[in-house]
This record gives C-alpha cells, structure tokens and sequence, in this order.
C-alpha cells in the first residue's frame, strides 16, 4: 500500500517563451498483495492516478499567447498474475495488466521458465 504525489511549477523567465507558466500536481494511491500456498503464487494491484494542471494565460503585449486553462487527468490501472512452480526446473506464469490509455485489459502474457542443467534461465512467451 502506498501513495505518490508531485508538485510543479513553471514559471517563465526568458523573453522566447515556448510554453506557458503553468502549476501541476500529481497525487497516487496503490495497493498490491501477494497470496502463496504450495507451489502456487497469486499477486494483484490496483492503482489510481490523478493529474490536474492549471495553465496561466499569457499576453504577448496586446496580443493572448496562451490561453488559460484548467485540465484534470486520471486513471485506473491494475494487474493480476499466477505462478506455479510445476518442478524445480520449470515455472509457469500468467500475468494480466492494464495501463493508461483505452479501457481494455491488454498487455497481457504467459510466461514459461526452464533452467537447464547449465543453469541458465531461457524463457517462452506465448
């Protein structure tokens, strides 16, 4: 469980200006959990993001540079996975995750790995 945040501010100081002043803050919150019994792993979280920016009109003497607005931005993500550990040498993995951007569940892939007797780890995704 934990939370994130972040403030900015731009101000312009310079005579070529190629954005405008502006503050920003960013606030998160998030949760993860992780269940084991035998040789089975279950893990899952969920995320919630929020961005609001205020833009600061701007004149270029009598002229609007910029105009000024006021924009919010938020989003839910979260994902979900499996792992079993079928032998010592081979682990299955399912994992499900949705980012930003459209309102599906994409990103997602299964995972298989071997650790051959060199021990190196090779792994198959599906």
């Amino acid at each position: 469980m934990g939370i994130t945040g972040m403030s900015q501010t731009n101000k312009n100081k310079a005579e070529g200006v190629l954005i405008p002043d502006y503050n920003l803050l960013d606030a998160g919150a998030f949760v993860f959990t992780q269940y084991q019994k035998d040789k089975l792993t279950v893990s899952g979280g969920i995320r919630f993001d929020n961005r609001h920016v205020n833009g600061k009109q701007m004149m270029d003497g009598a002229d609007i540079k910029f105009e000024g607005f006021t924009k919010n931005f938020s989003n839910v993500s979260g994902s979900a996975g499996l792992s079993y550990l079928a032998t010592k040498e081979l682990t299955l993995k399912f994992n499900i995750a949705r980012g930003s951007g459209r309102q599906a569940w994409r990103n997602w892939r299964v995972m298989v790995r071997m650790k051959e007797q060199t021990g190196m780890k090779s792994v198959i995704i599906i």
